[in-house]
This record gives structure tokens, sequence and C-alpha cells, in this order.
């Protein structure tokens, strides 16, 4: 089976309303944000579920935006905040388990939220 199919039928079961979009990537919302999950054809393995577009980044905030991210970056396992172009973006990137155990997809759900709290956290003014 193939990983977005585990991921869909997951999702489904956890009550959320994944949709698909016309890049074959899933998408579904959790407390107040979109997500995104990548299928990665070259690697079924691989389990990638981003957060985009979470904090905005300005010529202003650049700076002290980098150093917050790198410190989620330290704190956080298996999650990494990223600058793409002018946002912020969390990634939860990690070797999917086929055995059947659901921990991580769940640990991603919940832990990639906590990733963007942490920014918030350490960027309020």
């Amino acid at each position: 089976m193939k990983t977005s199919e585990l991921v869909l039928n997951f999702l489904r079961e956890q009550g959320f309303l994944p949709q698909v979009d016309e890049s074959n990537n899933i998408e579904f919302k959790f407390q107040m944000a979109s997500f995104v999950f990548i299928e990665n054809d070259d690697d079924p393995d691989f389990f990638q579920l981003l957060l985009p577009n979470i904090y905005d980044v300005t010529e202003d905030n650049r700076d002290i935006v980098l150093e917050t991210v790198n410190k989620v970056n330290q704190s956080m396992k298996v999650a990494k905040a990223c600058v793409v172009e002018n946002s912020v973006w969390v990634f939860f990137e990690t070797i999917l388990d086929r055995t059947g155990n659901d921990r991580t997809k769940t640990c991603s759900v919940t832990i990639t939220p906590s990733s963007k709290q942490q920014l918030w956290a350490q960027n309020e003014p």
C-alpha cells in the first residue's frame, strides 16, 4: 500500500477531512492550521508532513526569525523549521513504520504544531 493511502486512511479514521490536491499531496486542517503530506515516490518509507506559511519573514524580522528557527530546531525532535522564501515552514520528517503502528502519523500531527507554538512564543513582541 502506498504511503499516501496509509495517510488518507489514518486521517479519515481519526475524523479528519483530507483533500488530495492536483499534485496528489494530501491536505488537511488541524487546530486551525493547514497541513500537507507529500508523497515521495522515490522513497516510499519516507514520511514528510509540512506545516507551511506559519510565520511571515520580512527584512525587518529576518535575523530574529532565523535565530528563533535555530532555537526551535535544537529543541524539537524530527520536526524542523525552515525559512522558505518569505515564510517559515515546519517539516516533520521520518521513516515510516509499516508494522501497523500509527505512532508516526499521530506524532506528526502533534509535534509539528508544537514547533509552530515555540516559534510564535519566542517571537512575541
